[in-house]
């Protein structure tokens, strides 16, 4: 059986390097690359479709098919793209410096050999310590893998989480830059700034009643008729295709850089709001509380986010990607002109007020 993806969903051929597994197949994603898929912070899996698993356990390997996986990214060391490596060097172009070094980096029983850039001045400690995404991207990649269900592999382009890093030793740094020895990666700058004492809950199901109430309270929805909202909602929750997330407090919903086409309304909490200011350091530029609304730009297109939301107390938040939006504002007609004089309130799209900070 061969899975199909829905009108808004590209495949995107990769492999997925676990501690005990790998997964070869489509990724199913919104975006063109793998470096944006696998970055996205709206969302705790990746899902794959015709996939090839490969499994080591006992000393066996074993390999099994699946139409579609769900694999969750927290447990992804390795990521290899498939696809074409232009369209993925595009998409790191904003994780990438100028001069080319090269490394070892070892994540769990994985070792990978290849180029990592980061921008001329900077350490390698400082690049991994400021980092903003979770995945990094190295070229020209020897990956050695002591699970034998992986191997020895060579890709044009990887990717490796940057949280699952143990060390990382440079081994041919450029004329006249003296070599680092190796160093634990410990990226303390971002940890700090996220600092959660609870786990993020993603993708968690939430009932029509309670949809209906949060969307009632924002001044986009609190117009709309009651009884149509909530039958479209029951319908939308159900699917799944509305959900919410738990967030603790320091928790990240939605990072500086990353490309993101979901929208955001607080349930519960506080948000702040925050933007890198380039030294060591992020500026809070606003607040967020119930009923305010977060990230609508990128439902104009696949845009990276401008500024960084973190969860200032416990709070959770209803989490609408760009084609339930549609679907609610086909029927909730008032919703979209709503919706852009609130951004136009603010500052508007793009390079304008507050909303068009927090895409």
């Amino acid at each position: 059986m061969t899975a199909r993806f829905s009108q808004r969903e590209v495949p995107v051929p990769c492999l997925l390097i676990t501690a005990g597994a790998s997964y070869q197949g489509d990724a199913a994603s919104n975006y063109h690359s793998l470096t944006d898929s696998i970055n996205a912070a709206d969302r705790a899996f990746l899902a794959m479709t015709n996939v090839t698993i490969r499994s080591f356990s006992e000393g066996e390997v074993t390999e099994d098919e699946a139409a579609s996986v769900l694999v969750r990214k927290d447990q992804v060391l390795v990521a290899l793209s498939k696809g074409e490596a232009a369209e993925e060097l595009t998409a790191a172009r904003n994780m990438m410096g100028d001069r080319p070094y090269h490394v070892i980096a070892k994540a769990g029983p994985v070792a990978a050999k290849g180029v990592l850039r980061w921008p001329l001045g900077t350490s390698l400690q400082e690049y991994l310590v400021t980092a903003t995404w979770q995945f990094i991207p190295l070229t020209d990649v020897v990956l050695m893998d002591e699970n034998p269900a992986v191997g020895t592999l060579e890709a044009g382009y990887a990717l490796i989480n940057r949280n699952a890093i143990q060390a990382v030793i440079e081994l041919e740094p450029p004329a006249g830059v003296a070599a680092q020895p190796a160093v634990e990666s410990t990226p303390a700058r971002y940890d700090q700034l996220i600092a959660p004492t609870e786990q993020h809950q993603r993708d968690l199901p939430i009932d029509p009643v309670t949809a209906q109430a949060v969307l009632l309270a924002t001044d986009v929805f609190d117009d709309a008729e009651p009884d149509v909202l909530l039958a479209l909602l029951t319908e939308l929750t159900a699917n799944m295709r509305i959900t919410q997330q738990r967030v603790p407090s320091g928790a990240i919903v939605l990072r500086e850089g990353e490309v993101g086409d979901t929208l955001y309304i607080v349930q519960r909490g506080t948000f702040e709001v925050l933007t890198d200011d380039g030294a060591d350091g992020f500026n809070e530029i606003a607040r967020l509380k119930p009923g305010e609304i977060f990230g609508e730009i990128a439902f104009l297109g696949n845009r990276r986010r401008t500024a960084t939301v973190r969860a200032k107390t416990d709070a959770s938040v209803l989490v609408l990607p760009a084609n339930t939006w549609k679907d609610l504002a086909a029927q909730i007609p008032n919703a979209t002109g709503r919706l852009m004089r609130i951004m136009a309130q603010r500052g508007g799209p793009p390079g304008g007020g507050l909303l068009s900070r927090i895409r």
